[in-house]
């Protein structure tokens, strides 16, 4: 009887003969079409971009064999890409080996069966004859068990034998599926990028000694996470673009969607026409004549909180650098107006441009910075990318990162590394934000932690004069308890009015004043206060009392009025006024608003449990039992009772709020230094 060539061994080793050796071939043969039926379609989806590919075609072309080195979890995408060349690949003597065997026969692939677990002998006198005819032999230095991505010594010892070199191949995928093997098998989704990175030979000498082994073993290994690294950079790179691509296409096809929705907003809701020919690039009179030579440093910052983070920044960096030229600008008309009010050393306000590139293109050839600061979460693709390719300095000030959701973020993870990749420093306000842009694929060389520079404003709890002064104004009295809730959303003013009520059973004469996060929702808020049998006015519709002493305003509003901010800006003052506050956004999972604006003004603060945006300072506040957590809205209603009866623990958060406060300040000049750098490293700076 004719002995197989190569034996068949059932899924626990244990070698087959016969027809169940037979029946076990049957099984892997169809096994392996059904993975190819399944695979073949997803890999011809994928976009891939090959780097130094020529080092491989030359030695096929020229017959010289040598040792192609790919990681065991990243094999698939390779030996796709090589499809139909009839070159050789290492593969064990298992079940599992032998479907790869007849999977790789699909695919145009020889097999050289054995490993150093099976049948090692052999397969190295089979994969010495292949090398020396000339061939190509695929290999997976780590398999075939592992540990992953460690280079086992019989990839070494083959090159030795043959004298072929090995060269090192990394692949890296933009979205993929990561299995629960030993080698963190990854399969690609369809349509993702690919990059492939071919990199330089490895030669080993012929008869080396055990302890060259080790040493060309640990060179290996080093090269092989070097190449992935490139092919992961070369994937990111592709991806990029394509999504750049299909992020401008899609910019122009709801072009005429957008033009619909600024047309509404100038004729409805009063936006200035001057904002918009500035947001679609119109920015002839901010262009510097030719005979100024300064610095000029681009500050963006989108709306109000923004702009009051920046205006700290702004002062700092005239003061660490006199004879800048500095251009603040901001994307919506509150911020716009605010930005005017605070940000007293800017040389020009201008509103940013619509990420279109024309538009992006106008206002940087305008305005021709040589540093673009963008505060907290701008990241605009166009923008960036613009900007990067003129060679100006990118900076993300007072950075945030939200939390992001684990699945998008693996999935699009080489995305942001590229776009993380346009910022020349990522300034981040806390621990937590650095390390979630640091998930996100941003260079750990570039981020630094430098604070929130919002606590650096010139501002300072109100005096009791200020405070007395403030409610007379709001027809409010020193007798009677105020609660302030601020950046409300849709759906916690509901919960706000109904923890009130029942605040008001056993303090009747306490306030509430609302300010939503967004003041064109004022009519839906005031229908809502009405249906529960409340009163309402708002702010603007409030005027100074006749200054009495004592803020004893004759006119003060009855304590079932609730107050709706309607102004813009003045809610950190508003603050002030308050006993205890509220800030919004974190009962329902928004991730929250800045609750230290209330703390400056030495004020206990509550928030629900969606504060994952600011997970430093609502540490802060806890740590320093100035905040409080509340879950629903009966602990909202105890929580407020708790500290509307005990006001002697009101005046000691407004002590050591104070304190806290001071020790954290200092981000603005740490910005500013951070953009003095970036000054000098371009030339800009002195000139």
């Amino acid at each position: 009887m004719k002995k197989d060539r190569h034996p068949v061994y059932d899924g626990l080793g244990n070698r087959l003969h016969g027809w169940r050796a037979t029946w076990e071939r049957v099984k892997c043969s169809v096994a392996a079409f059904l993975a190819w039926l399944m695979l073949f379609p997803l890999l011809s989806t994928l976009f891939i971009r090959i780097r130094g590919a020529g080092k491989v075609w030359s030695r096929l072309r020229e017959r010289r064999g040598a040792i192609l080195a790919v990681w065991h979890g990243t094999a698939l995408i390779p030996i796709y890409c090589m499809r139909w060349k009839w070159q050789y690949s290492m593969v064990s003597l298992s079940r599992d080996g032998e479907i790869i065997s007849r999977l790789l026969w699909l695919l145009g692939w020889r097999s050289v069966r054995g490993s150093s677990h099976r049948g090692g002998a052999r397969a190295l006198r089979e994969a010495a004859r292949v090398l020396k005819d000339g061939n190509l032999l695929g290999v997976t230095p780590d398999g075939p068990r592992g540990p992953a991505r460690k280079v086992q010594r019989g990839t070494i010892h083959l090159a030795s034998v043959t004298g072929c070199p090995i060269i090192p191949i990394g692949t890296g995928i933009t979205s993929y599926v990561q299995m629960k093997s030993w080698d963190q098998a990854r399969l690609p989704y369809p349509f993702s990028t690919v990059g492939i990175c071919v990199g330089e030979p490895i030669e080993v000498p012929p008869h080396a000694s055990d302890e060259v082994i080790r040493q060309k073993a640990e060179e290996l290994e080093r090269a092989m996470n070097q190449v992935e690294q490139e092919a992961e950079a070369i994937a990111g790179a592709a991806q990029a673009l394509r999504l750049h691509l299909l992020y401008n296409a899609l910019l122009i096809v709801t072009m005429p969607i957008a033009a619909t929705y600024y047309l509404w907003k100038a004729l409805i809701q009063g936006k200035t026409r001057y904002g918009f020919r500035q947001q679609i690039g119109s920015y002839r009179h901010v262009k510097p004549g030719p005979e100024d030579r300064r610095p000029r440093v681009w500050v963006h910052a989108v709306s109000v909180g923004e702009a009051m983070a920046a205006n700290p920044i702004v002062k700092e960096i005239r003061r660490q650098m006199p004879s800048a030229w500095i251009v603040v600008s901001t994307t919506t008309d509150t911020g716009q107006q605010t930005a005017r009010k605070l940000i007293k050393e800017a040389d020009e306000f201008i509103y940013f441009p619509l990420d279109y590139l024309w538009a992006v293109r106008r206002a940087l050839s305008a305005v021709q910075p040589d540093i673009f600061l963008t505060v907290e979460t701008e990241l605009w693709p166009n923008m960036l990318h613009c900007a990067k390719q003129r060679g100006i300095k990118i900076m993300l000030a007072n950075g945030r990162v939200s939390v992001p959701r684990p699945r998008f973020s693996a999935q699009f993870r080489l995305f942001w590394h590229w776009l993380f990749g346009r910022f020349d420093t990522l300034a981040m306000r806390s621990p937590i934000d650095a390390q979630r842009a640091l998930r996100l694929g941003a260079d750990p060389q570039k981020v630094q932690v430098i604070g929130d520079s919002k606590l650096d404003q010139p501002l300072r709890a109100l005096s009791e004069e200020e405070r007395c002064d403030l409610r007379r104004a709001l027809h409010l009295s020193t007798q009677d308890h105020v609660v302030i809730a601020g950046s409300t959303h849709p759906g916690e003013e509901e919960m706000l009015l109904e923890a009130w009520q029942g605040v008001r059973q056993r303090q009747p004469q306490t306030h509430l004043i609302l300010a939503p996060r967004h003041i064109e929702r004022v009519p839906d808020i005031e229908r809502l206060i009405r249906e529960r049998g409340f009163k309402c006015v708002r702010r603007t519709q409030l005027h100074a009392g006749d200054g009495s002493e004592a803020c004893q305003n004759p006119k003060t509003l009855p304590p079932d009025t609730v107050i709706i901010v309607d102004t813009v800006g003045e809610l950190l003052k508003l603050y002030g006024v308050a006993d205890v506050a509220f800030v919004g956004g974190s009962l329902i999972p928004r991730g929250g608003h800045n609750v230290l604006e209330p703390a400056i003004q030495g004020k206990p603060v509550l928030f629900g449990p969606y504060t994952g945006n600011f997970l430093n300072s609502v540490t802060l506040l806890l740590d320093n039992g100035i905040g409080e957590r509340v879950h629903s809205v009966e602990e909202l209603k105890e929580s407020l009772l708790r500290w509307l009866t005990h006001p002697d623990q009101l005046h000691a958060v407004r002590e050591r709020a104070q304190q806290i406060m001071e020790n954290s300040r200092g981000a603005a000049a740490r910005a500013a230094s951070l953009i003095v750098a970036l000054s000098r490293q371009n030339g800009s700076i002195g000139r």
